[in-house]
């Protein structure tokens, strides 16, 4: 009697791969780990081969059989927004997170202790040297502060000086005024775009071994999509693929499809994973103008607590090149201009931060937006976007209360040298 596979027991593992074509291997042993193991929700793995029809008339209007044309796969994936759980230490999605960005992450260090902080709007926060650039941003993240409580959690910081930062969208006026207690940390990993394009190999295992086992591999990022105030936070990715291999096509596949293996490596034996959840409704809305002054930015933008809902998505427009001469498969990769947008939905009122939107919408004045999502250290995501520009909003009465939603909006980089629309920071 054959064997069958209950949906739920798939395992998904996730390499990044160095090299077009060849899945990470030593001697032909495909090197995957049981580290390399990630939780998701549900995956894709899918071939595309075209078929190749003669068009030459025949006097009838039936068909004669048709080839094989050009040959390449897809993949897609969902998955809970889960971060290590240890700051600073990469995510078990980082090899998606890399192909998407076109690079590994910048790793943060360092750790020092507060001195005071004010109970103003924003909170100031006086530490000690900190070691970010006056006048520039930076995620931190800041922990034990006993009285002025409310500057506690993960912020992007305004260094105003070599021990002062200023916390963008904070509120400590309700507080007291904070003293020696707690510190600013700047361990995180923080994502930021180049224009380099790198893949990585997925693989599904399944249950029962005997199973066809499958793996992708030169995956690259085309697009992902996050999303705010969901139960539990998630996010989704697809993109171009070579070839998906399967296990029990291993022995006729040919180079292109064996991606550099002389074998199909069974699964792992004891797969190990990392993070917890996100209870997708807690976080952070922050918004302001954009400035070429950044001290104006850091005090003027301010959270707003009536969101409803929020996605952003990136659109790298990263793909495999299909079209070469001499080749069934792909033989290289390229990509378009970056897409990164913003589109959320807010309850109106008549507040002067929620008439700013508005007038940021119709005037088109670049905005500054800073997302959280989750609170708790190690398995904070922050999403930073500079230089959005909203779509007039339009309100609805669709549920008991009017709100206000904004279309699609595209980040747009300060300037050509610097890619900055998009940053992924892990705190």
């Amino acid at each position: 009697m054959a064997n069958y596979s209950f949906s739920r027991l798939e395992r998904a593992y996730l390499q990044k791969q160095p090299t077009f074509g060849t899945i990470p291997n030593a001697s032909g042993t495909a090197s995957v780990g049981n580290s390399n193991a990630c939780r998701f929700i549900r995956m894709e793995l899918q071939n595309e081969v075209a078929l190749l029809e003669r068009q030459d008339k025949t006097g009838t209007r039936s068909q004669e059989g048709m080839v094989g044309g050009r040959k390449a796969g897809r993949w897609s994936i969902e998955m809970s927004l889960a971060a290590n759980g240890t700051s600073g230490t990469a995510p078990d999605c980082d090899p998606i997170l890399v192909a998407m960005f076109g690079q590994t992450a910048a790793v943060g260090a360092g750790t020092y202790a507060i001195a005071s902080s004010t109970a103003a709007l924003p909170i100031v926060v006086t530490c000690a040297a900190h070691g970010i650039t006056s006048g520039t941003f930076e995620v931190v993240t800041i922990a034990g502060h006993t009285v002025n409580t409310a500057a506690n959690g993960t912020w992007l910081a305004y260094a105003g000086s070599t021990t002062a930062l200023t916390l963008v969208g904070s509120d400590g006026s309700a507080s007291t005024i904070g003293g020696a207690t707690g510190t600013v940390s700047r361990v995180k990993l923080t994502y930021t775009f180049v224009d380099d394009i790198t893949q990585f190999t997925l693989w599904s295992f399944r249950t029962a071994a005997t199973l066809d086992q499958r793996v992708g591999h030169t995956c690259v990022v085309a697009e992902a999509t996050f999303n705010l105030n969901q139960d539990v936070a998630t996010w989704q990715a697809n993109g171009d693929c070579l070839w998906v291999l399967r296990s029990k096509d291993f022995a006729t596949a040919d180079v292109y499809q064996a991606g550099g293996l002389t074998t199909f490596t069974p699964e792992p034996t004891t797969p190990v994973t990392s993070g917890s959840i996100i209870p997708g409704f807690t976080g952070r809305f922050v918004a302001g103008a954009s400035s070429t002054t950044a001290s104006v930015y850091a005090t003027a933008a301010v959270a707003f607590p009536t969101i409803r809902n929020a996605t952003i998505r990136v659109q790298t427009n990263n793909m495999l090149v299909r079209d070469t001469f001499g080749s069934y498969y792909a033989t290289l990769t390229e990509g378009d201009v970056r897409n990164v947008t913003l589109s959320f939905n807010i309850y109106d009122d008549d507040s002067a931060a929620v008439n700013l939107l508005k007038t940021w919408g119709d005037s088109k004045a670049p905005v500054d937006f800073v997302l959280n999502l989750g609170t708790v250290a190690g398995n904070v995501w922050v999403h930073y976007m500079k230089n959005v520009y909203l779509a007039s909003h339009q309100l609805s009465d669709g549920q008991l209360r009017f709100d206000a939603s904004y279309a699609d909006s595209r980040a747009t980089t300060s300037n050509l040298g610097v890619k900055d629309e998009y940053s992924l920071i892990i705190a």
